[in-house]
């Protein structure tokens, strides 16, 4: 009987873009790049924009401006188990390492007297063909440790991250926008009625 192949699973990636601008100690050793050990069933990609209403007299809508872009918010659920995944530390199943990677995209890598120099690292997220590669800045990392051993290191957890897009040196337009999706871009826009 043939044996049948399964096709390889992609993996998402957070991958650490920017570390120390002077490659500092903290920079050297921390890991560049992390897939993910299982996918997240679900990722949320929220963008807002903000406007200013102005109020017209005998109107029955306030008119609106757009004034500026709001933030676009990725978030998403990784499942950490240290005991299917095999991930040891000193012989012991225990994914310490691993939780402490993720909490350690919050806080700034380096230390000086300039405010402008202290920032954590920017990451770029990859997961399948929709997000490639976006640069981002790391909100939120909620860690939720669900099963522990009898010396409590933890085993299984839930890492909860917000990662908010940062814009490139090139602005957008819409139409470069969906070219780069691979989407159509002639775009009818009802509100402008082209």
């Amino acid at each position: 009987m043939a044996q049948r192949n399964s096709p390889p699973v992609m993996k998402g990636r957070i991958t650490v873009v920017r570390s120390a601008p002077t490659g500092g100690a903290a920079a050297k050793n921390r890991p560049e790049s992390k897939s993910f050990w299982y996918n997240p069933t679900e990722v949320g990609d929220n963008k807002a924009n903000n406007w200013t209403d102005a109020a017209v007299a005998g109107g029955s809508h306030p008119v609106y401006a757009w004034s500026s872009g709001g933030e676009r918010l990725i978030t998403f659920d990784l499942f950490i188990d240290g005991d299917r995944s095999n991930i040891t530390k000193k012989g012991v199943i225990d994914i310490s390492d691993e939780l402490a990677w993720y909490r350690s995209l919050l806080y700034p890598i380096k230390f000086s007297s300039q405010i402008e120099d202290v920032y954590p690292s920017v990451v770029s997220f990859t997961f399948g063909p929709f997000w490639q590669s976006v640069n981002c800045v790391v909100k939120k990392a909620d860690i939720k440790v669900t099963f522990f051993t009898a010396n409590l290191n933890p085993v299984k957890a839930t890492v909860s991250l917000g990662l908010a897009e940062i814009s490139s040196y090139k602005s957008w337009t819409a139409d470069e926008y969906l070219s780069s999706i691979g989407a159509p871009t002639e775009v009818f826009n009802s509100t402008l009625g082209y």
